[in-house]
């Protein structure tokens, strides 16, 4: 089975979305929530990971992947977007969830793409996948979520290049000529990585994470100047950084308002500085809401004003 990984043909190349028709944009997450960690030992640590997402969702988000992620139902009841988002959770804590409002499921899986090696060895590594339909303008998005194998840039036992090639695989078997790719994850692999720089022969490299040298990582079959509002979130209680960008399908790519710097530009301190993010700071003026200092810039920009509330 372990041989299996790194057999077969190359994988097809990826097709070119239809950017045709009226504007679909859809905004993405990704983020790995140290599950062991923040809720098993800090049982959620005050809800800090459904407050970062709470606070960063204006606009919306439309798609949010997971890893790491035991129980997605109850991120999102933390951040009260329970009842906007379907959702899926997979066999190796892979979670997402997509909002009901705009998109329509077609269908949804998840393969084995990867195994670790024997020296951090912690089992086998999945893309789930799930093609949905946008309720007004029929354009389809394949959005593939993924957490990559140990050791960090090894690729798994079957080495980058394979693991990269079984992914595109899951692309292509799943999605179909026309449709937007967007494949999000915590790779444990960075820029310097052979898996990563095989992604970027078939998919454009939208945005990355700070953790690792960059393993949490944003791509995506449609143009990265078609990708605006590239924004660290910061870690929410997690040991990673949330990170989401906005992918413009079709239509004009609308203004926005200045984001985080671009992906090649670090460092991306400017992103968790206070102010520098989109939050919703409602929450900051309730009793002990500060307390808990979770690490985003979410909590630098609303808490700022509210630390002398904290009680010992």
């Amino acid at each position: 089975q372990k041989v299996a990984w790194g057999q077969g043909a190359p994988s097809p190349a990826v097709w070119q979305p239809d950017m045709s028709g009226p504007a679909t944009v859809v905004k993405v997450l990704t983020y790995n929530l140290y599950w062991w960690s923040l809720f098993k030992l800090r049982h959620g640590n005050g809800g800090s990971a459904g407050h970062l997402i709470a606070n960063s969702d204006a606009p919306e988000y439309d798609m949010m992947g997971f890893q790491e992620c035991e129980d997605v139902k109850m991120v999102l009841l933390q951040a009260h977007l329970q009842d906007k988002y379907a959702f899926t959770m997979g066999n190796h804590a892979l979670c997402m969830a997509w909002r009901t409002a705009a998109w329509n499921l077609i269908a949804q899986g998840e393969d084995r793409v990867a195994e670790d090696t024997r020296l951090q060895y912690y089992g086998v590594r999945d893309a789930m996948w799930a093609r949905l339909a946008n309720r007004q303008t029929g354009k389809v998005v394949l959005f593939v979520n993924h957490h990559g194998p140990l050791p960090v840039n090894s690729g798994g036992i079957c080495g980058g290049i394979a693991t990269a090639e079984n992914i595109l695989k899951v692309i292509t078997r799943y999605g179909r000529p026309g449709d937007a790719v967007i494949l999000v994850g915590d790779f444990n692999s960075n820029l310097a990585s052979p898996e990563i720089k095989h992604l970027q022969v078939k998919l454009h490299h939208v945005f990355k994470g700070v953790m690792g040298g960059g393993v949490d990582n944003i791509f995506s079959n449609v143009p990265a100047q078609r990708c605006t509002a590239l924004t660290d979130l910061g870690k929410g209680g997690s040991d990673h950084d949330a990170i989401t960008a906005t992918v413009h399908i079709s239509g004009p790519v609308q203004a926005l308002p200045p984001q985080a710097p671009p992906a090649q530009a670090p460092p991306q301190v400017p992103a968790q500085a206070p102010g520098s993010c989109p939050c919703k700071c409602d929450w900051a003026a309730k009793p002990k809401a500060c307390k808990l200092d979770d690490g985003s810039c979410c909590y630098k920009k609303c808490c700022a004003g509210h630390i002398g509330q904290a009680v010992i």
